[in-house]
C-alpha cells in the first residue's frame, strides 16, 4: 500500500514541512522522507539523527499503485508551489523538475498573475475549474490546503479574508449565531 504523507519538522533550521510518497509500511517504521537537495540533504539527515523528536509524519492519503501516489504527490506539490515557496523544505516537483526559484511570489507577481487569469477565463470557466480540482481532493487534503495557506497568509490577508467571510452571511443569520453564541457562554459561566 502506497501513501502521500507530510512531515512536520519543529525545529528552527529548515523549513517546516515536507511533502512526498512512500509506502505505509515505511511511515509505520519511522520513515520522514528524503531530502535530495544540497541546500538542506546535510541539516535534513542531521537533524534526523541528532533530534528525530523534532520529526512528525502524518498520512495525507492512502493508495493501491505507486503511480497512483506519484500523480497525487506531483499534484499537491505544484497545487501549493512548494519549489518557490520558503515553507517547504521541497525544492522540486515530485522528485523531478528541480527549480531553486524565489521563496515566494511578491504581491505585485501574485496580482498580475491574478489579473491575467481573470482575463483569460470567464467566472463560469473559473468556478468549474476549480469545483473540479476540489472534487479530486478528499475532505483531509482540502483541509490541509487551507490550513496551510492560511499559515502563509499575511495578516492584512487574514483579516480581510475574515470580513469578506463575515460579510457573506446574511444578517439574520449573523443575529442568529450571535444569540447562540451568548446562549453557549452564559450557560457554561452558570455551570462553573
Amino acid at each position: 500500500m502506497y501513501c502521500t504523507y507530510i512531515t512536520f519538522y519543529r525545529g528552527n533550521l529548515l523549513p517546516p514541512f515536507y511533502i512526498g510518497y512512500t509506502t505505509t509500511k515505511n511511515i509505520s517504521r519511522g520513515y520522514n522522507g528524503s531530502v535530495s537537495s544540497r541546500k538542506y540533504k546535510g541539516i535534513w539527515k542531521q537533524e534526523r539523527d541528532d533530534n528525530p523528536h523534532l520529526f512528525r509524519t502524518v498520512i495525507i492519503r492512502t493508495f493501491n499503485t505507486r503511480e497512483e501516489a506519484l500523480e497525487h504527490e506531483d499534484r499537491l506539490l505544484r497545487g501549493l508551489l512548494v519549489h518557490k515557496n520558503d515553507l517547504y523544505i521541497n525544492m522540486g516537483i515530485a522528485g523531478r523538475y528541480f527549480t531553486p526559484g524565489p521563496p515566494c511570489m511578491t504581491p505585485e507577481e501574485f496580482s498580475t498573475r491574478a489579473k491575467k487569469s481573470a482575463q483569460s477565463q470567464t467566472p463560469a470557466q473559473h468556478s468549474a475549474r476549480t469545483k473540479k480540482a476540489q472534487q479530486s481532493m478528499t475532505f483531509e487534503e482540502r483541509s490541509t490546503t487551507r490550513k496551510l495557506a492560511w499559515a502563509r497568509a499575511t495578516p492584512e490577508a487574514r483579516i480581510a479574508r475574515i470580513k469578506k467571510m463575515k460579510e457573506a452571511v446574511a444578517p439574520e443569520v449573523r443575529s442568529v449565531r450571535a444569540k447562540k453564541a451568548w446562549e453557549t457562554r452564559r450557560l457554561t459561566a452558570a455551570r462553573k
